[in-house]
């Protein structure tokens, strides 16, 4: 399935920090979140 943060894809994906990081910057991973906490407030800003 798809990955739905920046922490599942290093952990499912086996892709190192530094790697996410680089795509990140590239952007690549468009809005996706740092991790798979969701916020009350995200849809309020």
């Amino acid at each position: 399935g798809e990955f739905l943060s920046k922490t599942e894809l290093r952990k499912r994906g086996g892709l190192s920090t530094t790697l996410v990081d680089k795509m990140d910057e590239m952007g690549i991973l468009g809005n996706m979140p740092e991790d798979n906490q969701l916020s009350l407030f995200d849809d309020l800003f």
